[in-house]
């Protein structure tokens, strides 16, 4: 006869390994497909607008601490500041729900300023087509930060490299700390170094004087 016992279960055999970010195969998958056109809301959901103060307020901090330093600010600096902090905020938050789309499948918890946006388990958004649109939202924020390299300090090139090498390290391969308790020591070096590093040297146009 047969054996009809239930057979104990391979807890390898649905496991999957996290997707690299520049990883081509099998981006659609498992998350639902979209049933229709992306809309302008659902770019809106994806880039999660109340984020940006996790970002703004610290560069706005480095910003203040160079004018009470030298005396000067530039309202055309404080506006490529802005830009570079929308930049980086789309990056970071299109790559991490790409990076996440697995993960978050089980139904992680949300907020209005963390936890992904829910675009690509709502089938709203194709994960190629997230990926994509990181990708150039992180070649623009690359571009502006060799621009303010060029025309005010050399420290926004290597600020801004900082700031990817910190997303590749949360979110992605091999690293992934935010799978490994390292999260919050990445976000901390982000928002309490990178950027308020970031909003001083371009509106002081030196490093020199930094409390």
């Amino acid at each position: 006869g047969v054996d009809r016992r239930a057979r104990p279960q391979d807890p390898c055999r649905n496991h999957r390994q996290p997707a690299h970010f520049l990883a081509i195969p099998s981006l659609d998958a498992p998350v639902q497909t979209p049933a229709g056109p992306v809309s302008l809301r659902h770019w809106i959901q994806a880039s999660r607008p109340l984020a940006q103060a996790n970002l703004a307020a610290p560069t706005l901090l480095g910003q203040a601490l160079a004018y009470q330093a030298t005396g000067r600010f530039s309202g055309a600096l404080l506006g490529a500041l802005f830009a570079w902090t929308v930049l980086d905020q789309l990056v970071i938050v299109w790559a991490n729900d790409y990076a996440d789309r697995d993960h978050d499948i089980g139904g992680s918890a949300k907020t209005p300023f963390s936890g992904g946006s829910g675009v690509l388990v709502e089938g709203k958004i194709r994960p190629r087509t997230l990926r994509a649109a990181a990708l150039v939202a992180y070649g623009l924020l690359l571009a502006l930060g060799v621009g303010l390299a060029l025309t005010r300090t050399v420290w926004a090139l290597p600020l801004t490299l900082a700031a990817g090498a910190l997303l590749w390290a949360y979110s992605f391969p091999p690293l992934r700390l935010s799978y490994r308790g390292g999260g919050e020591h990445l976000q901390g070096l982000g928002v309490g170094v990178v950027l308020p590093l970031l909003g001083y040297a371009v509106q002081a146009g030196t490093l020199a004087g930094f409390p």
